[in-house]
């Protein structure tokens, strides 16, 4: 079965692209495209990575540092 793909922002459903890097896929126009566009632009959208223990230790030791500077 084919499942049909649809538009991330108004939910529309988006014809298959015959040429991925010239159509509007994942968009279903311009516009849809460009909202998406100015969402990301502005800060709505975000990627959030999971932090491992190392990432965290790190982060903790910037973090005493920049405090211990500050405090000078």
């Amino acid at each position: 079965m084919v499942r049909l793909n649809t538009c991330p922002i108004c939910g529309k459903t988006v014809p298959p692209a015959t040429d991925p890097s010239g159509g509007m896929a994942p968009f279903c126009s311009q516009r849809c495209r460009e909202i998406d566009f100015f969402r990301w632009s502005d800060g709505r959208y975000a990627i959030v990575e999971s932090l491992s223990a190392d990432d965290v230790e790190i982060k903790q030791i910037e973090a005493s540092a920049s405090e211990a500077q500050s405090e000078e």
